[in-house]
């Protein structure tokens, strides 16, 4: 389901890109980041944490009713690590929607946006 218009694999950034441009209209979305990462300004060197492995790629809320989701985005080879399946079934224990979205339709589905009219 994550092929270009010429039939081409996308990657997960092109299908990341994809999903938060069509949500934009009803929700709000972050790209996630995890690690951990070194940031030097000037003579001192900081070492920032993020959020931790597992995190899905994209979070927020819908405008309609504030409710938060996590979207882990795959291309169509891509498979969840031990990690990412653990926050899915954490996630699956309290009120927020969570999801694997390989297209843009699996990503309005786990919000629950109908696709049409």
């Amino acid at each position: 389901m994550s092929k270009n218009l010429f039939g081409e694999e996308q990657s997960e950034k092109e299908v990341q890109d994809l999903i938060r441009s069509a949500l934009a209209p009803y929700a709000k979305v972050w790209n996630v980041t995890t690690g951990v990462f070194k940031v030097k300004e000037g003579p001192v060197t900081r070492w920032i944490r993020t959020f931790p492995k597992g995190t899905p790629d994209l979070m927020g809320f819908r405008y309609s009713d504030g409710k938060m989701f996590f979207i882990e985005v795959k291309n169509s080879k891509g498979r969840l690590s031990e990690e990412q399946k653990e926050f899915m079934k954490w996630a699956g224990g309290h009120p927020i929607l969570c999801g694997v979205a390989k297209s843009v339709e699996d990503a309005f589905n786990i919000l629950e946006i109908p696709l049409w009219g």
